[in-house]
């Protein structure tokens, strides 16, 4: 599995993106004036999608069509997007994590 960032000002509407160029290699675009907690949390957001993608449960097929475990979301509110509301979920859980990681590292480099 191969995952590329791109770090870019030019990002409309969002802060990050994911793309999945193929099944196994994908593209993050991060929004540059992201610092700190917030970077770090669209990183984690936007690595879910990668997971999602790479265990096969969120799929783009020709036309932007977007389907979540079988079944189609195209056109469905960003809100409402069963992939969305999952990273918004797992994205604080992950910063937690690496924050107690980073502790953790801190703490044994001392």
């Amino acid at each position: 599995m191969a995952v590329y960032a791109v770090v870019d000002t030019k990002i409309k509407d969002a802060e990050g993106y994911c793309l999945a160029l193929d099944p196994r290699s994908f593209e993050l675009e991060i929004e540059k004036t992201l610092e700190g907690d917030d970077l770090i949390t669209c990183v984690t957001h936007e690595m879910v999608h990668v997971w999602q993608y790479a265990v096969g449960v969120l799929k783009e097929k020709t036309g932007c069509r977007q389907f979540w475990k079988g079944k189609e979301y195209t056109g469905t509110a960003y809100s409402k997007q069963p992939w969305e509301r999952q990273a918004y979920r797992m994205q604080e859980v992950l910063l937690e994590e690496f924050k107690e990681w980073q502790s953790a590292q801190q703490l044994g480099a001392a």
